[in-house]
């Protein structure tokens, strides 16, 4: 019941026209990245990484039952681990502005979070 729930909410995100910038062209899937963030080394794997022009978005997906409704209801780990992604790949493409994004699988929402 699980295993279908999940590839009916995945399935269903791949059909929603409000996402397919990030599943279209010039989006990466699992993408790796490895570097320093306050002193520490850190090696993680990016869910999904839109690369444009103009600036860089980063998708993490989470399937927490409820999702946050608010930016102020996100758990901090998961704010803090999206804030270390961001801080790689600023590193990785100096300049570029950076935006991150949690799209809670189970509300089919995407929330910007910085």
């Amino acid at each position: 019941e699980f295993c279908r729930r999940i590839k009916k909410e995945i399935l269903r995100l791949f059909a929603d026209n409000r996402f397919k910038f990030i599943f279209g062209a010039g989006s990466q899937a699992e993408v790796p990245v490895m570097g320093e963030v306050d002193g520490r080394i850190i090696s993680a794997q990016i869910d999904r990484l839109i690369i444009t022009e103009d600036k860089i978005m980063i998708v993490d997906f989470k399937t927490n039952c409820p999702p946050a409704e608010e930016i102020k209801d996100v758990p901090p780990v998961y704010k803090k681990q999206l804030a270390v992604y961001k801080q790689l790949i600023e590193k990785i493409y100096p300049g570029l502005p950076v935006e991150t994004f949690i799209l809670w699988t189970n509300s089919a929402n995407l929330m910007q979070i910085s």
